[in-house]
């Protein structure tokens, strides 16, 4: 699954997460693509926080944000 990030609120993005990662299927993968800005950077210290509780979670901290289709 892949799941674009652009200064997703902490709570939205833990609810996601714990969503997906949650499911009864054991074999996936959650592609995260952040295109936050820097203003934002708790966004990717929560996700690398959760990511070595669970290695199926799988983080890109993009250079710039280019849109939700692009990310």
């Amino acid at each position: 699954m892949l799941v674009p990030l652009y200064n997703t609120p902490i709570k939205f993005l833990d609810e996601m997460i714990f969503s997906v990662t949650g499911q009864t299927y054991k074999n996936l993968e959650l592609c995260l693509a952040d295109g936050s800005d820097d203003a934002h950077s708790e966004v990717g210290e929560r996700v690398r926080e959760l990511q070595k509780a669970d290695p199926r979670i799988v983080y890109k901290k993009l250079e710039k944000n280019m849109g939700i289709s692009e990310n």
